[in-house]
């Protein structure tokens, strides 16, 4: 299972033109990516099912945090994951970010995991396994399969 960007919102009337460019450049930065179930914080919310507070994410190791370039470049500083329950696929991950180092605050998190699991989401896109098969440019084979 791979976890892959769905799509971002940046909430462009609370921030400066050039924070708001930065944060919707780093969406399309992380459009790039896809996590493994248990790798980067999609991939370790989405297996833990707990939310995830990272700060300072823009000096994080790459092997902890893989979009920590992005984060550099764009600003982004602190991120949190929020596991959301969906009847369709059992849990889909939502995640936010800021651009100032926000120090962890429980009862936020607490807010935002109880608000955002009262929707139930049920994602309308195509559900693709990576199972590590390829199979060579054929087209006899290609129709076959």
């Amino acid at each position: 299972l791979r976890l892959c960007h769905a799509g971002y919102g940046t909430r462009k009337d609370l921030l400066s033109p050039n924070t708001a460019f930065n944060l919707n450049e780093f969406g399309t930065y992380s459009k790039q990516f896809s996590f493994r179930t248990g790798v980067g914080l999609p991939g370790r919310t989405y297996s833990s099912g707990i939310p995830t507070w990272e700060e300072s994410i823009q000096h994080s190791d790459p092997k902890h945090f893989k979009r920590c370039g992005g984060a550099k470049v764009y600003g982004v500083k602190t991120v949190l994951g929020i596991p959301v329950p969906s009847p369709s696929i059992g849990r889909i991950v939502v995640a936010m970010y800021s651009t100032k180092d926000v120090l962890k605050n429980v009862e936020l998190v607490k807010r935002c995991y109880v608000e955002f699991s009262k929707y139930l989401p049920e994602p309308r896109w195509k559900l693709v396994i990576d199972i590590g098969i390829s199979f060579p440019s054929n087209p006899t084979l290609e129709s076959e399969v």
